[in-house]
């Protein structure tokens, strides 16, 4: 139901050759034009949501997880943080976020730039979260970071 509304409302184009919506081909038609990254979060987030409440649900029904680990760049945007007993939040430099984007992802500055601005500031995040953590260093260094956050978090 998803992938119809979202190609209802965006179009066969954003459609790769697999059957997949390609996300460079919407994020190019979202980015920088509010209106249509609005409409595309009020078709997708509330699914989302949906998922993740039940997948927590059912993995906390089980009681065999011990922690229950979500990534979602959009969670506190989304309002997802409702679902979830912890918020940790991962942020970096400007400069490091740009450049991880580039190398990593391709991205320009002027997608960069607009994905940005449809975004919270990492100010804004802060107030949401429960545990921050600072990623200007290495991929190791962040590994020792979030296991020393989380160590903390199992003892206290």
């Amino acid at each position: 139901p998803g992938w119809s509304a979202v190609t209802a409302e965006f179009g066969r184009d954003i459609v790769a050759d697999d059957g997949s919506i390609d996300r460079k081909r919407l994020a190019a038609l979202v980015f920088g034009a509010p209106q249509r990254l609005q409409r595309l979060n009020e078709i997708v987030q509330p699914r989302i949501m949906a998922a993740l409440v039940a997948r927590i649900g059912e993995l906390r029904d089980r009681g065999t997880a011990p922690a229950i680990v979500l990534e979602a760049a959009v969670l506190i945007e989304a309002g997802w943080a409702q679902a979830v007993d912890e918020v940790w939040l991962v942020v970096a430099g400007k400069a490091n976020v740009h450049q991880r984007l580039s190398r990593d992802r391709g991205m320009t500055d002027e997608q960069i730039a607009a994905r940005e601005r449809a975004q919270l500031t990492d100010e804004q995040r802060r107030q949401s979260a429960d545990v921050v953590i600072e990623n200007d260093g290495s991929l190791a260094e962040l590994e020792a970071k979030v296991t020393a956050a989380w160590q903390g978090a199992i003892a206290a």
